[in-house]
């Protein structure tokens, strides 16, 4: 591809990701949809480009959220979760076997909710209790992160059928002019 026209997707996702990232922090009933829109530009950046532009979108993405934005921790679940999330999904979903599939995905999620669980329960929390048992919320954190993959494919699936098409459409229609 070309390297010009990867660069610049590349540029105009980054500024879509930090501008939904910076909604996701200023505006709080939205936040939890923001955050999970934040990611898509990720896949839709693997289907137009390759995975080193996508590694470079994410420290790009990464490092400009937590320069940019005025609370850090509103960064926080992009950087650690959602935006690296594209590129192991990619990865995992070149695997034919469905089982070495989901069995990288959970790895990966599980890794994260369990860092996640140790930086609140060490550092910023540590006297913390629960009204229900941690087995419970780990149980809720796995249903989310199910639905969340089964909406990410969607929304995957979406821009490949009719975003994607109607553009090379449009773009086919214009070179024969």
């Amino acid at each position: 591809m070309n390297q010009n026209r990867d660069l610049a997707l590349a540029g105009i996702m980054t500024a879509v990701t930090v501008i939904l990232l910076f909604a996701a922090m200023i505006v709080p009933n939205l936040k939890l949809v923001l955050y999970g829109l934040s990611s898509l530009p990720m896949a839709a950046l693997l289907l137009e480009t390759n995975r080193r532009t996508g590694i470079m979108f994410y420290i790009a993405t990464a490092a400009l959220a937590l320069i940019l934005l005025p609370d850090k921790m509103a960064a926080l679940p992009y950087v650690t979760v959602l935006g690296l999330y594209g590129l192991i999904k990619a990865v995992a979903e070149k695997f034919p076997n469905r089982i070495i599939e989901w069995t990288i995905k959970e790895i990966y999620f599980n890794a994260t909710l369990f860092l996640y669980g140790l930086l609140i329960y060490k550092v910023f929390m540590p006297n913390i209790t629960f009204p229900i048992p941690i087995w419970a919320v780990v149980l809720c954190a796995e249903a989310l992160f199910v639905a969340y993959d089964y909406i990410y494919s969607i929304c995957i699936l979406y821009y490949e059928k009719l975003f994607l098409q109607n553009i090379k459409r449009f773009t086919h229609f214009t070179k024969k002019r």
